[in-house]
């Protein structure tokens, strides 16, 4: 048993019970409109906040400069060091993590390791309910259940209404049919 399961908070005005102190804050705010719990920003006279969430979130889009500026895009960074992995992999295509085995590059370390564990291992944690398929990624066994099992294809081309199981087939189908893209090859080097 957890040490706080079982420990409730109640509303003194409605008597409703929450699972804590937090969330009965956030009901005395929202419900009641408890003004005593509001968070008011400093630099502006008149800017207050049903949490201090909220009001982080606001110091920071407002007031905090963003001052590295990438020179391509005019996106905005807090840190240099943001900056500089913002223009090398969205405008340079670096990605930093190789695969040992088969020479494909990902862009994060999680990304490496599921491509080593679903291809090089062999695993296949997914297992559909309804037939023996199995599958390495959670998506795949939901597009599978979602086109084999329930016949739907949620995702219509918004030209030629053609429909697809999986988002990214439609994306794809776009880029290819109605934009006329090749379909960017997978790097098959293989060391």
């Amino acid at each position: 048993m957890s040490v706080h399961e079982g420990i409730k908070s109640y509303c003194h005005i409605c008597a409703k019970s929450f699972a804590g102190r937090h969330t009965l804050n956030s009901h005395l705010r929202t419900v009641h409109g408890d003004k005593q719990q509001t968070f008011k920003c400093k630099h502006c006279e008149n800017d207050s906040f049903l949490s201090r969430r909220g009001l982080l979130q606001h110091i920071t889009s407002v007031h905090i400069q963003r001052k590295f500026q990438c020179t391509i895009c005019d996106k905005r960074f807090f840190r240099e060091i943001n900056l500089k992995t913002h223009i090398s992999v969205t405008h340079e295509g670096l990605k930093r993590f190789l695969c040992t085995v088969c020479g494909r590059d990902f862009l994060t370390r999680p990304q490496l390791r599921k491509h080593f564990e679903a291809v090089h291992e062999g695993k296949r944690p997914y297992k559909c309910s309804e037939c023996d398929a199995d599958f390495a990624h959670k998506q795949h066994m939901t597009t599978h259940i979602v086109a084999v099992h329930e016949k739907r294809k949620p995702h219509l081309c918004p030209t030629c209404g053609v429909g697809f199981a999986d988002k990214s087939n439609l994306i794809n189908h776009i880029a290819a049919v109605h934009e006329g893209k090749k379909r960017p090859m997978k790097n098959k080097q293989f060391l």
